[in-house]
């Protein structure tokens, strides 16, 4: 029965749709791992009231009026899910360009009832294809992807990312490799002193329009730069030249402090136009977020 369902996933991911994700309240007794350390600036503290973008999975496009609402008001809690998809990899430095899965990883997803020290987890089969059953689902629920062991191996690092779990269709999840990631730094920060660190953890986000167009122009205000090196799109590489995404949309932050595996959520304060955006962000120890998030129209 497994494998039948593994081989109708197969060709169901490949009609996958965009995957439209929008931050959710959840139920007060459902367990949340504890928070990254935060911005506790007067500063900080006002633009995390900014204009609150929509976290959707990384390297998808949006099709027009696809991006979903803003907010998380009236939404239900979180129930038991399942959710069932394509594993992909992010092989080379731009951090979006997507390829077939080389070997197989873990994919992850907490629990429904259970400690965050037992989720879900599924291996991927040849196809790259998983199924997890028995999660806890939400408009927004983070999954890892990786080897997940310790000490970090190659070739992949753990990656997250947000899925609305609350449906029933396909995902393609993500996976980066290791020297991916390590070739992106390296250019980044150039003719500096900064190394990719395996036991902390990296940022890769890409600001979008609902239709899917990389926005220019943003900057990331908080974290701030003296605290976590942050790196722009610059063609198909990244550069801590810049100041602000260019035509790519993408920001590129490394080294953070997190917790291990779940991990915990940090807030990212961006500026585009005088306009200040906000988004809550799930980041662990040793491993890449990626995220795309949705600005509103001013």
């Amino acid at each position: 029965m497994r494998e039948a369902w593994r081989r109708w996933m197969v060709w169901g991911a490949l009609g996958v749709g965009v995957l439209a994700l929008i931050g959710a309240c959840e139920e007060d007794d459902v367990v949340r791992p504890a928070l990254v350390p935060d911005c506790n600036d007067p500063a900080c503290i006002a633009a995390r009231g900014g204009v609150p973008v929509d976290i959707v999975g990384a390297g998808e496009n949006l099709p027009d009026g696809e991006a979903g609402a803003g907010g998380g008001g009236g939404m239900p809690g979180p129930g038991v899910g399942s959710l069932a998809g394509t594993v992909l990899q992010l092989a080379v430095p731009d951090l979006q360009s997507r390829q077939n899965l080389v070997g197989g990883v873990e994919v992850r997803a907490a629990r429904a009832g259970g400690p965050s020290t037992d989720p879900v987890i599924d291996e991927t089969d040849s196809s790259g294809a998983f199924l997890l059953e028995g999660i806890l689902a939400s408009k927004v629920t983070w999954v890892g992807v990786g080897n997940f062991t310790n000490p970090p191996s190659e070739p992949y690092i753990d990656t997250l990312q947000a899925v609305d779990a609350t449906t029933d269709e396909f995902v393609n999840l993500l996976v980066a490799r290791r020297a991916a990631l390590r070739e992106a730094v390296s250019v980044a920060f150039m003719g500096e002193s900064v190394e990719l660190e395996p036991s902390l953890a990296h940022l890769a986000i890409r600001f979008i329009r609902a239709n899917g167009t990389p926005i220019e122009g943003v900057h990331i205000a908080f974290p701030a730069i003296e605290q976590v090196p942050t790196a722009y799109d610059a063609g198909d590489a990244f550069s801590s030249a810049l100041d602000a995404t260019s035509e790519r949309g993408m920001a590129l932050l490394v080294n953070m402090q997190a917790p291990a595996y779940p991990g915990g959520t940090t807030s990212v304060v961006a500026e585009l136009d005088q306009q200040q955006l906000t988004a809550q962000l799930q980041v662990a120890a040793g491993a890449l977020t990626v995220v795309s998030a949705v600005v509103p129209e001013q």
